[in-house]
Parts: C-alpha cells; structure tokens; sequence
C-alpha cells in the first residue's frame, strides 16, 4: 500500500513530519497561496428560491403530473 502523497507535488511523505500533509514549508506556503488566491473554493449553498426552481425544472410542473 502506497504511502501519503504531499498534495501540491505529489512527493511521497510520512507522516509525523511537522510539515505533513504537505512534504515542504514550500509546498505548504503554495497551498496557502491558493486558498488567498481563491484558486479553491468552497461551493456555497443554493439560495432557497433557487433550490425550488431547480426542484421545478427537473419536476415539471403539477399540471403536467399524472393524476393519481
């Protein structure tokens, strides 16, 4: 089974390092970097109304659904 992996360079590294999960302060600092850069971001949630029209669309609307 293979080791972790830093996950900027892709360097195999141990754990107990006191850089880990990264291989490096460099390779840390780039990472960090991406974040401030808003390279990564983190996926808001749909506003509300948004999520119903969504529901809608894929739905359809209750007049096109059979009647029970």
């Amino acid at each position: 089974m293979a080791g972790p992996r830093c996950p900027v360079c892709r360097e195999a590294i141990e754990r107990g390092v006191e850089t880990f999960p990264f291989c490096s302060r460099r390779c840390r600092t780039l990472d960090l970097g991406d974040w401030l850069g808003e390279s990564y971001r983190v996926a808001d949630a749909p506003a509300p109304e948004a999520e119903g029209a969504l529901l809608q669309r894929l739905l359809g609307s209750e007049d096109e659904w059979p009647s029970a």
